[in-house]
């Protein structure tokens, strides 16, 4: 009886070295950077589109950290797409737009993704567009 126990015992000092690192880790991750950006809607459907017209839309965002946060890069997946975004910082608890401009070059079913590389956490955030580029009829 007294060799079990001692087994048992051995286990669980054994299982606590390796998850009272994990439990510190959590708390590491929960706190720190107080940076964050919400957008409105981070997937835009534009439905049907014709063949070889352009169409914008902008993805709306705000600043509800307590730091001013800039905007550092942003990178789409398609070589149809443009985006127009602020270069300047934004001040806690304000607002901006991200627009974004798409040309349907071919008859497909699309989903493109934008990546927005920022001070705020996290980063990158990930915008999607998608939509059916039909032939017009």
């Amino acid at each position: 009886m007294k060799i079990n126990a001692m087994r048992t015992q051995s286990i669980i000092f054994i299982l606590s070295l390796f998850f009272l690192p994990l439990i510190g880790c959590a708390d590491s991750v929960s706190t720190g950077n107080d940076t964050t950006i919400v957008f409105e809607e981070t997937t835009h459907n534009f439905g049907n589109i014709i063949l070889g017209s352009n169409v914008t839309y902008s993805f709306k965002f705000k600043n509800v950290s307590s730091e001013e946060i800039i905007l550092l890069d942003v990178r789409s997946t398609c070589h149809n797409m443009s985006v127009d975004w602020p270069r300047e910082e934004l001040p806690k608890g304000k607002t901006a737009e991200l627009k974004i401009s798409f040309k349907a070059a071919e008859i497909t079913t699309f989903r493109k993704k934008i990546f927005v590389y920022s001070t705020a956490s996290p980063s990158p955030m990930v915008l999607t567009i998608k939509g059916n580029i039909i032939n017009k009829k």
